[in-house]
């Protein structure tokens, strides 16, 4: 079985490359930058402890990635994906350090780990009619 790191016990070491998460993507936003340096995405992940992290996506790298933006929510395994120190502007998360991916980068959608943390919030359609319930029924 594979060692997977928590993005509480991120460091930045340029030597280390091969860090591994088993996280859940929060939010993807699309950026666009004027500087020339193209548009790219920021996912805001998050482990199951809570910890919160960005990761971006160059658009150089965006084929290889395709697909994941309509992913919110979902549980992956980011592989081989290199740490940096985030930038001193808006973040999105408070996290010192940011990830970025590469050519070499991984990501695969998993099962979902055990959602202890995070609540799957439903329509308000979904909830049983008060006269229709048990009067037991957690609302």
């Amino acid at each position: 079985m594979a060692h997977y790191n928590r993005l509480s016990e991120v460091v930045y070491d340029e030597k280390l490359t091969c860090w591994r998460f088993r996280v859940k993507i929060l939010r993807i936003c699309p950026f666009y930058s004027y500087t020339g340096s193209g548009p790219h995405w920021v996912y805001v992940i998050s482990y199951e402890d809570g910890t919160k992290m960005e990761m971006t996506i160059l658009y150089v790298y965006g084929d290889r990635f395709r697909g994941l933006e309509k992913q919110e929510e979902k549980w992956v395994e980011i592989f081989r994906v290199e740490v940096g120190h985030a930038f001193s502007g808006f973040r999105t998360a408070k996290s010192p350090f940011r990830l970025a991916a590469t050519s070499y980068t991984q990501v695969h959608i998993i099962d979902p780990l055990k959602n202890r943390l995070y609540f799957d919030f439903k329509s308000i359609h979904e909830i049983p009619h008060v006269s229709n319930m048990d009067r037991n029924y957690p609302i």
